[in-house]
Protein backbone atom coordinates (compact mmCIF):
# COMPACT_ATOMS: atom_id res chain seq x y z
CA UNK A 1 0.00 0.00 0.00
CA UNK A 2 1.16 3.52 -0.74
CA UNK A 3 0.26 6.60 1.26
CA UNK A 4 0.73 10.27 0.44
CA UNK A 5 1.35 12.65 3.35
CA UNK A 6 -1.57 15.06 3.62
CA UNK A 7 -0.99 16.60 7.05
CA UNK A 8 1.81 17.15 9.56
CA UNK A 9 1.07 18.72 12.89
CA UNK A 10 2.48 19.10 16.40
CA UNK A 11 0.01 18.77 19.27
CA UNK A 12 0.05 18.37 23.03
CA UNK A 13 -0.32 14.82 24.38
CA UNK A 14 -3.96 15.31 25.44
CA UNK A 15 -5.02 16.58 21.99
CA UNK A 16 -6.32 13.39 20.36
CA UNK A 17 -9.09 14.71 18.07
CA UNK A 18 -6.82 14.28 15.03
CA UNK A 19 -6.65 10.54 15.73
CA UNK A 20 -10.40 9.92 15.42
CA UNK A 21 -11.33 7.48 12.65
CA UNK A 22 -12.84 9.25 9.63
CA UNK A 23 -15.52 7.28 7.79
CA UNK A 24 -14.93 6.47 4.11
CA UNK A 25 -11.29 7.60 4.20
CA UNK A 26 -8.26 5.34 4.07
CA UNK A 27 -5.89 7.22 6.38
CA UNK A 28 -2.97 6.31 8.59
CA UNK A 29 -1.42 8.56 11.25
CA UNK A 30 2.06 8.03 12.60
CA UNK A 31 2.68 9.41 16.09
CA UNK A 32 6.00 10.21 17.74
CA UNK A 33 7.22 12.33 20.62
CA UNK A 34 8.79 15.71 19.96
CA UNK A 35 11.04 17.66 20.44
CA UNK A 36 13.89 15.21 20.65
CA UNK A 37 14.89 14.33 24.24
CA UNK A 38 12.23 16.66 25.68
CA UNK A 39 9.05 14.90 24.47
CA UNK A 40 6.52 17.48 25.62
CA UNK A 41 4.48 17.30 22.40
CA UNK A 42 3.42 14.78 19.77
CA UNK A 43 4.22 14.93 16.07
CA UNK A 44 1.38 13.54 13.94
CA UNK A 45 1.98 12.65 10.29
CA UNK A 46 -1.18 11.68 8.44
CA UNK A 47 -1.15 9.91 5.09
CA UNK A 48 -3.94 9.04 2.69
CA UNK A 49 -3.75 5.85 0.65
CA UNK A 50 -3.41 6.43 -3.07
CA UNK A 51 -4.61 4.09 -5.79
CA UNK A 52 -2.36 2.57 -8.48
CA UNK A 53 -3.16 5.14 -11.19
CA UNK A 54 -2.22 8.03 -8.87
CA UNK A 55 0.93 6.16 -7.86
CA UNK A 56 1.88 5.64 -11.51
CA UNK A 57 1.40 9.34 -12.30
CA UNK A 58 3.55 10.30 -9.33
CA UNK A 59 6.24 7.80 -10.40
CA UNK A 60 6.22 9.19 -13.94
CA UNK A 61 6.60 12.75 -12.62
CA UNK A 62 9.42 11.66 -10.30
CA UNK A 63 11.21 9.80 -13.11
CA UNK A 64 10.90 12.84 -15.39
CA UNK A 65 12.33 15.07 -12.66
CA UNK A 66 15.20 12.62 -12.18
CA UNK A 67 15.97 12.51 -15.90
CA UNK A 68 15.87 16.32 -16.04
CA UNK A 69 18.34 16.43 -13.16
CA UNK A 70 20.65 14.04 -15.00
CA UNK A 71 20.50 16.19 -18.15
CA UNK A 72 21.28 19.32 -16.13
CA UNK A 73 24.20 17.54 -14.45
CA UNK A 74 25.64 16.37 -17.79
CA UNK A 75 25.32 19.88 -19.24
CA UNK A 76 27.07 21.39 -16.24
CA UNK A 77 29.82 18.79 -16.43
CA UNK A 78 30.29 19.52 -20.13
CA UNK A 79 30.43 23.26 -19.44
CA UNK A 80 33.06 22.78 -16.73
CA UNK A 81 35.18 20.51 -18.93
CA UNK A 82 34.88 22.92 -21.86
CA UNK A 83 35.93 25.84 -19.64
CA UNK A 84 38.91 23.87 -18.33
CA UNK A 85 39.89 22.99 -21.90
CA UNK A 86 39.76 26.66 -22.93
CA UNK A 87 41.92 27.70 -19.96
CA UNK A 88 44.39 24.90 -20.69
CA UNK A 89 44.55 25.80 -24.37
CA UNK A 90 45.02 29.53 -23.65
CA UNK A 91 47.75 28.90 -21.06
CA UNK A 92 49.73 26.66 -23.43
CA UNK A 93 49.21 28.95 -26.41
CA UNK A 94 51.03 31.82 -24.68
CA UNK A 95 54.21 29.71 -24.16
Amino acid sequence: MTYKVINIQTVEPHETQSLIIQNNQDLVTLVTCTPKHINTHRLLVTGQRIIESEKNVENIIEEKNNSNNIIIFINLLFLILFTLFIFYFKSHQNK
